[in-house]
């Protein structure tokens, strides 16, 4: 019986003509299967290459503009078989709203004659190209509007220049690139001075790109962050009073460009953003601390995405409490609390915390003889200060942004770093938690030599019971004075200490290392004498007032007694003369904190 095979859809006899049957579709008994249907490898690879020669066929067409609908039938070659069809609106339409129009041989023709010539041949569509420039043989422009970019993709072998001389062009989606250069820059600032009105304070960047200045040598897509920046340091530098600025019609789709508005324009109130591309209310969190009163988002897609106009003013007005007017419709004013209207009275800062006073003497002197012992050269001695059952733990972390003062290497500390966030599984956990006063004492003795800074401390004593216990935290500086460089740390230490008639034990030690800021170790290890002008010396003043007048000082200034009478030495007791000293210091922050821990 003659046999025959289906591999990829080609049959092969042997030794008969294929049977009868096989051209009967109304065969019931006939078997159907899909498996033969798989391509196989080498049918894999001759369809990719079918696939890559029909995308770049140079006879695509827009569909819906005299291409045919129909799947089969004759091409516009005379051949049968399906049309491909070109790729449509669904093809050409991108979220950046930018398309790059490349014209073959562009470089032969005259840009003037050529630009003007494809204008007359898309109008009444107005097409405005942006940024002409030539690459190689072929020429490009951008373009940033849909139906322009969709007029000059049906040009394509449809216009002819001098000569009958078909033109080919290809538009595809983008994201245009920017070359920022010194000139660009100053260029975008002076159209920037030509469109800002003084008396308004309003600055008008509606479709920024096309301003004449700049379509012929650049494409200054405010979209693109690098221009956006530029901008925003303009207003920044040169207009901080500015109330209002419109973006329209400039393809934005995100507004993470615009973080530093509310920081470069503090003032501002009225923003445009019309005609962009913003698809989500979403795309609004950067900016919606802004406190504006006015704002535009007409025409974009997220105006159409609410069941109701109602839906989407009450969903708008959220994210901006102050709205009043919204897409040129007035809105009533949302009903809350303005907090920045309203004078509060709150408490005086301080640097330092104690929450009882009799705490306080405690504590002092706990960390004056702890510190005192962790800076020497042997720190065994700190086995005293640890209770049978301590435990111990330390963290590290770099900073976030590093600068070059804070990017010394942690090592030391790194590889007993109990970060839960970097630390995984139970077991390693534990292992880094130090316990008992002895293998506390020794680790400590592992870590570098330090010296700390008693004046950058800052100490909180939130809980105290004289009968049982206290716990405080402790932040400051140290260096390393051991180690290259002499390195200085930021540290923090959390306390909890048990109280008895034999003295105060420490239960639990957490302690985080951290690089110091720049601005941390400007402030630290600096003596900070209370400078005075040369008064005549005054006549001595009784022992007993010179106590009254130390208190009476101290409680206005909020000083210690010791830094009270200091100040009050070097101005020979002057108190008017004191008090003007120490109000010039103490606003420039030149006094340490420790004046202020009252013993």
């Amino acid at each position: 019986m003659p046999r025959y095979t289906n591999k990829g859809k080609n049959w092969k006899h042997q030794g008969h003509n294929k049977p009868a049957e096989y051209y009967d579709h109304d065969d019931q008994n006939r078997r159907v299967s899909f498996k033969q249907n798989r391509l196989d490898k080498h049918s894999r690879k001759d369809y990719r290459k079918l696939k890559d020669r029909l995308l770049n066929d140079d006879d695509f067409q827009m569909s819906g503009e005299g291409t045919s609908q129909r799947r089969g039938g004759f091409n516009r070659h005379g051949k049968g078989g399906r049309s491909f069809q070109g790729p449509g609106k669904g093809r050409l339409e991108n979220h950046t709203g930018w398309f790059r129009a490349l014209i073959i041989n562009g470089a032969s023709h005259d840009k003037s004659f050529l630009l003007a010539s494809l204008k007359n041949f898309v109008a009444p569509t107005e097409l405005i190209p942006i940024y002409y420039q030539i690459e190689e043989h072929d020429s490009f422009f951008y373009i940033d509007d849909y139906a322009a970019a969709l007029a000059v993709m049906r040009a394509d072998k449809q216009m002819t220049l001098t000569g009958d001389t078909k033109v080919f062009i290809r538009v595809s989606p983008c994201t245009p690139k920017v070359a920022l250069t010194d000139r660009l820059k100053e260029k975008i600032k002076m159209v920037m001075v030509s469109r800002y009105n003084t008396e308004t304070k309003a600055l008008d960047l509606t479709r920024f790109h096309v301003d004449p200045e700049l379509v012929e040598d650049s494409c200054c897509a405010i979209s693109r962050p690098p221009v956006m920046s530029v901008i925003l340091e303009v207003i920044g530098e040169h207009i901080p009073t500015l109330q209002a600025l419109n973006l329209d019609h400039n393809c934005m789709s995100v507004t993470e460009t615009l973080s530093s508005l509310a920081r470069r324009a503090p003032h501002l109130q009225i923003l445009y953003l019309g005609k962009n591309r913003f698809t989500g209310l979403n795309s609004l969190n950067i900016i919606k601390g802004l406190p504006l009163i006015e704002l535009n988002l007409e025409g974009n897609i997220l105006c159409r995405k609410f069941n109701s106009k109602t839906d989407y003013q009450n969903s708008v007005q959220k994210m901006f409490p102050k709205l009043v007017r919204l897409d040129g419709t007035d809105l009533t004013p949302a009903i809350g609390f303005d907090l920045e209207e309203k004078k509060v009275d709150l408490p005086e800062s301080h640097s330092s915390f104690l929450c009882s006073e009799e705490g306080r003497d405690i504590t002092l002197e706990f960390v004056k003889q702890y510190f005192g012992l962790y800076d020497g050269v042997d720190r065994s001695g700190l086995i005293n200060a640890y209770h049978d059952t301590a435990v111990f733990s330390l963290t590290t972390a770099y900073n976030t942004p590093p600068t070059p003062q804070n990017t010394t290497r942690l090592n030391d500390y790194l590889s007993h770093n109990r970060n839960l966030k970097r630390v995984n599984g139970h077991n390693r956990r534990e292992e880094l938690i130090k316990k008992g006063k002895t293998e506390i004492s020794e680790f400590l003795c592992t870590l570098p030599r330090t010296q700390h800074d008693p004046a950058s401390f800052t100490l909180d004593l939130s809980i105290f019971n004289a009968k049982l216990m206290l716990i405080f935290s402790l932040t400051g500086v140290f260096k390393e004075p051991d180690v290259k460089g002499e390195p200085h740390r930021h540290f923090y230490r959390k306390f909890v200490l048990l109280l008895s008639d034999a003295g105060v034990a420490i239960v639990n030690d957490m302690m985080h290392v951290t690089n110091a800021t720049q601005n941390q170790i400007k402030n630290c290890f600096v003596a900070v004498p209370l400078p005075v002008a040369a008064v005549p010396p005054k006549p001595p003043v009784a022992a007993i007032n010179q106590l009254e007048v130390v208190q009476s000082f101290s409680a206005q200034t909020g000083m210690n007694t010791e830094w009270s009478q200091k100040c009050l030495e070097e101005t020979a007791w002057d108190v008017p003369r004191s008090l003007e000293v120490f109000t010039r210091l103490n606003q420039e922050g030149r006094i340490p904190q420790e004046a202020f821990i009252k013993i």
